[in-house]
């Protein structure tokens, strides 16, 4: 099993992968720094109605925000000020909204706030939180997913597949092997960006949380891999496959995630669920439950088991 995985870094660095999550983590992290945090946040119009009973204060803020989705109401009641904000808008947009009332209520130096929305995190850090999520997310089903799959096809390729299937090596542990270094690797790539962008405090404190996110995701991505492997002769082939699960995988997420609109169908996309827990963690708002995991945890066993009824037909290929 050692010298599987010793085996599977090496190729992964004959690959130059290394060299692309140098270079991955130095764009990312000039883009956050030097374009991305440094936009200015949307001014949205903020309605603090003039009613003293509160079905009356309510009724009036969702009478205003009918007529104006973009604006954001705001009252006081004993002393506790509380926001509404229309639904029919984007994740992105609501959460730029709740980073403006934010920062509209310690303009007007309202001590006693107890509006939910970031805590003692600033615009500036939110901000890279945010982008935070998206990039690991992106990182893992794109660069890894297309890594994993160039790993494959050259064993295939180069007959080292055909090789294994002589040998009295399990099958289980070439699957294992290569999880394991790109878990790694994914795990390190997380570490780096995260130190370049939040600093060593932050960014180790939110390590093991996120670490758990990346397990899951970076194993589905490699069991799909290969399966892929196993339906397509070379790697040309894959390309466009790749491509098209690609745009199905994550388009629809990107899509509902900022813009306003909405579809029942994304409860059935396994990315959706994923990047909302990744982004969760970054921005500490764990509410993802145990049911989850579980769920996750099946499908990857699921998805092991297939890739090792699949391993035949591999080897007759080779």
């Amino acid at each position: 099993m050692i010298l599987l995985i010793i085996k599977d870094i090496k190729l992964l660095f004959e690959g130059k992968l290394h060299i692309v999550l140098v270079i991955s983590i130095i764009v990312y992290t000039l883009y956050i720094n030097l374009f991305y945090v440094n936009t200015d946040i949307e001014s949205f119009e903020v309605y603090i109605p003039n009613k003293i009973e509160v079905e009356d204060i309510e009724e009036d803020i969702i009478v205003k925000l009918t007529e104006n989705s973009d604006a954001i109401g705001l009252y006081n009641i004993n002393g506790q000020y509380y926001s509404i904000i229309t639904e029919n808008t984007s994740l992105k947009n609501y959460n730029l909204k709740k980073l403006y009332i934010n920062d509209y209520i310690k303009q007007m130096d309202f001590n006693d706030s107890r509006i939910d929305v970031l805590g003692s995190k600033t615009f500036k850090e939110t901000k890279v939180l945010e982008m935070l999520s998206v990039i690991v997310f992106f990182e893992i089903t794109t660069v890894t997913f297309l890594s994993i799959a160039a790993l494959f096809f050259k064993e295939k390729n180069l007959g080292v597949l055909k090789v294994h299937g002589i040998l009295p090596i399990k099958n289980k542990y070439i699957l294992l092997s290569k999880m394991i270094v790109f878990i790694g690797f994914e795990l390190i790539f997380v570490m780096i960006i995260g130190i370049m962008n939040l600093g060593f405090r932050q960014s180790f404190t939110s390590l093991p949380k996120i670490s758990i996110e990346v397990i899951l995701l970076s194993s589905i991505m490699v069991l799909l891999a290969f399966i892929f492997v196993v339906l397509f002769k070379d790697f040309k082939d894959f390309v466009f496959a790749y491509l098209i699960l690609i745009i199905g995988m994550t388009s629809p997420v990107f899509l509902i995630v900022n813009t306003p609109f909405k579809w029942s169908g994304i409860k059935y996309f396994f990315t959706y669920y994923l990047y909302i827990s990744i982004r969760n963690v970054y921005l500490q708002e764990y509410s993802t439950s145990m049911t989850f995991y579980v769920i996750f945890l099946i499908t990857i066993f699921l998805l092991f088991i297939i890739c090792l009824s699949l391993f035949n037909k591999l080897y007759e290929d080779s």
